[in-house]
C-alpha cells in the first residue's frame, strides 16, 4: 500500500513538474509580448496617477479643512509611492525572467528602489549616475550634462514646493472667493511649468538628429526621472 501511495505521489509530482515546465515555456513566449504591453501600461498608469493626484488636490483645496487636506495629501503620496514600487518590482521580475538583466544589475535596481522609498530622489539620481559610470555606459562630459539636468530637476522640484507653500499660505490668509482665484492661478502656473519641462524634453529629443549621444543620455535620464527601470532601453543602445 505504501509503495502504491509513493508511486502515486511520484506520478503526481511528475505531472506537476511537466505542467510547470509547460507553463514556463508559455510564459516565456508571453513575456516578450507582455514586456511591451507592460511598458505601455506603465506609462499609462503613471499618467493616470498624475491626473488623479491633480484631481484630488483640487478637490482637497475646495475642502477648507486644513488638517484634513494635509492628511489626505500625505496619504495620496504614500499610495503613489507604493504603486510605483509595485510596478517596479513587477518590471524587475519580468526582466529577470527574460534574462535581460543579471543579478548584480538586479541588486542595483533594488538599491535604487530603496533610495526611492526613502524619498531621496536626488540621492537616487546620483547613485544612478555613479552606477552607470561604473558600468562604463557614460563618459565624463555626459556625466556633466546629467549633473546639469539634475540641477534643473532639483530647481523644478523646489519651485513646486514653494508653490505648494504659497498655496497653503494663501489659504490661511485669504477669504473663500479670493482663495479660489489664487488657487486657479497657482494651478495654472504649475501646469505651465510642467509644459515647459515637456517642451524642453521634446527639444532635446529633436536634437537627436544632430547628436545621438545626447539623445541616448536624455532617454536614460527621462526614464530615470519618471522612475522606470532603465536597462530596457540601455541594452539596445550600448
Amino acid at each position: 500500500m505504501m509503495m502504491m501511495m509513493m508511486m502515486l505521489m511520484m506520478m503526481m509530482m511528475m505531472m506537476m513538474m511537466m505542467m510547470m515546465m509547460m507553463m514556463m515555456m508559455m510564459m516565456m513566449m508571453m513575456m516578450m509580448m507582455m514586456m511591451m504591453m507592460m511598458m505601455m501600461m506603465m506609462m499609462m498608469m503613471m499618467m493616470m496617477m498624475m491626473m488623479m493626484m491633480m484631481m484630488m488636490m483640487m478637490m482637497m483645496m475646495m475642502m477648507m479643512m486644513m488638517m484634513m487636506m494635509m492628511m489626505m495629501m500625505m496619504m495620496m503620496m504614500m499610495m503613489m509611492m507604493m504603486m510605483m514600487m509595485m510596478m517596479m518590482m513587477m518590471m524587475m521580475m519580468m526582466m529577470m525572467m527574460m534574462m535581460m538583466i543579471d543579478d548584480d544589475e538586479m541588486m542595483m535596481l533594488m538599491m535604487m528602489m530603496m533610495m526611492m522609498m526613502m524619498m531621496m530622489m536626488v540621492m537616487d539620481e546620483m547613485m544612478m549616475m555613479m552606477m552607470m559610470r561604473r558600468m562604463m555606459m557614460i563618459d565624463d562630459d555626459m556625466m556633466m550634462m546629467m549633473m546639469m539636468m539634475m540641477m534643473m530637476m532639483m530647481m523644478l522640484m523646489l519651485m513646486m514646493l514653494m508653490m505648494m507653500m504659497m498655496m497653503m499660505m494663501m489659504m490661511m490668509m485669504m477669504m473663500m472667493m479670493m482663495m479660489m482665484m489664487m488657487m486657479m492661478m497657482m494651478m495654472m502656473m504649475m501646469m505651465m511649468m510642467m509644459m515647459m519641462m515637456m517642451m524642453m524634453m521634446m527639444m532635446m529629443m529633436l536634437m537627436m538628429i544632430y547628436n545621438e549621444n545626447v539623445f541616448d543620455m536624455i532617454i536614460v535620464y527621462a526614464l530615470d526621472t519618471f522612475k522606470i527601470p532603465i536597462y530596457m532601453c540601455i541594452n539596445d543602445y550600448y
